[in-house]
């Protein structure tokens, strides 16, 4: 037993003045570790940004359909929906006809001409919209975790995973200065109603239809019932209701208001309530990040003491590990208070990283990095808005859109230069950092093309973006094995991150700090 005591400790000091001279080597802000070492790091952070958007603009398409509906053909008509203002006389009244085709045989057979609900002189290349425009700003508070883990398979090759861990992540939104302009090409449709229902009236009112047979009479009661009753699945009494600024005075029929919100009546002031609540919190793991350093050219910068050069290649391949929204099938209206956490794609990233000595070294480095990054397409649950799904029902606006749609991230650019310096040999170092990100457009292919278009841009807004950070850090040393303090070799650090511009994106600060060590693989 005691020579196996002996023994163990006779093996503990000849390992550790090696563990001592690796730590040495590469605890200098290096890119790759040397042969069979792993290098794990934690960080903590803290971050605050704002983005305030222009005025954007919205058009409830949707609910314009339900005056002319373009989109809804059969085989004998061109237009054929039975729950809009257009030709409401196509409407089946019995198994061989049409309720404009018997209005029609009526008028002929009795002299009379009361109207038959035939197709309206519009014109049809042309659709009814409810246009209006709102602004609106967010904040973002996240604090979180980082845990990254790096591995040297050889001294030219490092592997690496990181580990975002998010404690909480919270969005205030507001959204105000809403508001929505009149009917645009629905005035044509709203006149023919509102004369057509007084003039049922007034025809009904009179001798020559209390003289009619009781068929008769109860034939033109039940038309005039079918488009002039609130209980009716074709009822147009919502758009008499709301004239030519149906939103600003207030929608009526279910066809608009989702059971949730629990009104006969809505105003847009609660629909930006019902879709857009005030503030949304989530936490969890976002993507998972793996990849690989590869040595190109030089010595490496854990083995180099002097004034070199050195590039290395960099490979990444981001996993959509983050949550995404749930589908709003399964969780209806709690989807608005979701966030989504993760990209919800893959991504495949390429990059070079060059740095180069100064003055042999004495005094630090200055450095350089370039990175590109793809993703792949993928399919995600569709998110319900009021101004992007272009209706006030969310049911409606799933139906136009689908639960899902396909989407490709924009091609990712990021180019970054800085530098680090020596404060006190072997002690602290300083570190600066200029990073200019740019993303192009998003896109997006689901059923309705007007949602996929104002989803990559619109007026006030693109999924395209470009922000410009500069961040300081600060390093604590104490992996320099002639100058250690204690028996564990560590790096600590903390630094700030700021925007110095930004466009189409959040603006704000982070604040993080972290340690790391290191381990011999065996």
């Amino acid at each position: 037993m005691l020579n196996s005591v002996n023994k163990f400790c006779l093996l503990s000091k000849a390992i550790q003045p090696l563990l001592f001279t690796i730590s040495f080597l590469f605890g200098q802000f290096s890119p790759t570790v040397p042969s069979n070492v792993f290098r794990f790091s934690v960080g903590a952070n803290y971050s605050e940004s704002n983005w305030s958007l222009d005025e954007q603009e919205f058009n409830l398409r949707g609910v314009g359909r339900h005056y002319f509906d373009y989109m809804i053909h059969s085989n004998s008509l061109r237009f054929s929906s039975n729950y809009d203002l257009y030709h409401n006389g196509s409407l089946l009244l019995d198994s061989t006809q049409t309720i404009e085709h018997w209005l029609t045989q009526f008028n002929s057979d009795y002299g009379f001409s009361i109207p038959v609900f035939g197709a309206q002189a519009i014109d049809t290349s042309k659709s009814v919209n409810l246009i209006g425009s709102f602004l609106e700003s967010r904040t973002k508070n996240v604090s979180g975790k980082s845990i990254k883990i790096d591995y040297g398979i050889s001294n030219e090759v490092t592997l690496s995973i990181a580990i975002p861990l998010l404690d909480s992540y919270t969005i205030n939104r507001s959204i105000n200065k809403f508001n929505s302009s009149p009917l645009l090409n629905g005035d044509v449709l709203l006149a023919y109603h509102i004369n057509t229902q007084n003039e049922f009236i007034d025809f009904m009112d009179t001798d020559d239809f209390r003289n009619l047979d009781g068929g008769l009479k109860d034939t033109i009661q039940s038309i005039f019932n079918t488009f002039y009753t609130h209980s009716s699945e074709y009822s147009v009494l919502w758009a008499t209701h709301g004239g030519n600024d149906p939103i600003n005075n207030l929608l009526i029929n279910s066809r608009f208001i989702s059971s949730d919100i629990g009104s006969d009546t809505i105003s847009l002031e609660d629909l930006v309530s019902y879709y857009y609540p005030d503030k949304r919190e989530s936490s969890g793991v976002d993507d998972v990040i793996v990849g690989a350093t590869i040595l190109l050219n030089g010595t490496p910068s854990w083995a180099s003491t002097g004034n070199s050069k050195v590039l290395y290649a960099k490979i990444q391949l981001t996993i959509p590990y983050g949550s995404t929204l749930s589908s709003f099938k399964q969780s209806g209206s709690n989807q608005f208070k979701e966030i989504k956490i993760g990209s919800g794609v893959s991504r495949l990233g390429l990059g070079l990283y060059g740095a180069t000595g100064l003055k042999r070294g004495k005094n630090g480095m200055l450095f350089f990095q370039t990175f590109l990054q793809f993703s792949s397409s993928e399919i995600l649950n569709t998110p319900i808005g009021l101004f992007s799904g272009g209706h006030t029902h969310p049911d409606s606006i799933l139906n136009q859109i689908g639960d899902t749609y396909k989407f490709n991230e924009g091609f990712w650019l990021r180019a970054k230069v800085g530098g680090d310096f020596k404060i006190s040999p072997n002690r602290f170092r300083l570190r600066f950092e200029l990073e200019h990100t740019q993303k192009m457009e998003d896109s997006f292919i689901s059923n309705d093309l007007e949602w996929d278009k104002w989803m990559q841009s619109h007026r006030g807004y693109s999924s395209a973006f470009k922000r410009l950070d500069f961040s300081a850090e600060v390093w604590g040393l104490n992996s320099n094995s002639s100058h250690k303090l204690g028996a564990i070799s560590f790096d600590i650090y903390g630094g700030v991150k700021m925007s110095l511009f930004s466009e189409n994106i959040y603006s704000g600060w982070t604040v993080y700090s972290g340690i790391t060590t290191y381990y011999q693989g065996w």
